[in-house]
């Protein structure tokens, strides 16, 4: 009689925790494809697999770590985004904005440097712009970076 108590709540137990795991995949699935939408989240694609899925915060972040120190630059470097994707190899850089409806930001492996930089919007997106150039924005509401490692 208790052996049937225990494996009843054991078994209540279990159909709780699978709940709560399967919950969560749901919640971050939903979480996920509306930032990709939105253009709150950023799909770093390599020869069109996903390596990487970087927010306006992870971007925040390379900032701090790129300029230790305030030089009145307002977001990362492309190049330092790239690498910290693990991105080391590759021939050219595709720029997709939300909207997909201008054509995309193609940059040549020869003329990526760091005055690329993704500058934060007020609705938590960046966009591409090069340094020197700040009134220029190259691509709004960046929501890919397409990596070619082969021409």
């Amino acid at each position: 009689m208790k052996t049937m108590k225990l494996n009843k709540k054991i078994m209540i137990a279990s159909a709780i925790i699978v709940s709560i795991i399967a919950s969560s995949y749901l919640v971050e699935n939903i979480t996920k494809d509306s930032g990709l939408q939105k253009g709150t989240i950023i799909t770093v694609i390599q020869d069109g697999q996903p390596i990487a899925y970087m927010d306006s915060n992870v971007f925040k972040e390379l900032m701090k770590k790129e300029y230790k120190q305030d030089t009145g630059i307002k977001g990362p470097s492309l190049v330092y985004v790239l690498s910290s994707a693990g991105v080391g190899n590759y021939k050219s850089i595709e720029i997709k904005n939300v909207q997909k409806v201008t054509d995309n930001y193609i940059i040549k492996q020869q003329d990526l440097n760091n005055t690329f930089i993704f500058y934060f919007t007020d609705h938590n997106t960046v966009n591409l712009m090069k340094l020197g150039q700040a009134s220029t924005t190259l691509a709004e509401d960046v929501s890919e970076i397409i990596v070619k490692t082969k021409e």
